[in-house]
């Protein structure tokens, strides 16, 4: 069976964006290293769990 991951993402500032009559879609997410570093700064046990996680995810 394979391994499944709960990676979340924080995303912020969603919309859209038009250029010469196209709609793009536009967000911005955290980088892995900022997302690891929101959670080692939040020091909370679940997200200390998520950094191990993140961690080793990132190795493979």
């Amino acid at each position: 069976m394979a391994a499944k991951h709960n990676v979340r993402m924080l995303m912020v500032d969603v919309g859209a964006v038009n250029v010469n009559d196209k709609t793009f879609l536009r967000w911005n997410v955290l980088s892995l290293e900022d997302l690891i570093t929101s959670k080692i700064k939040a020091n909370r046990a679940k997200d200390l769990f998520d950094v191990q996680q993140l961690r080793e995810i990132n190795k493979k």
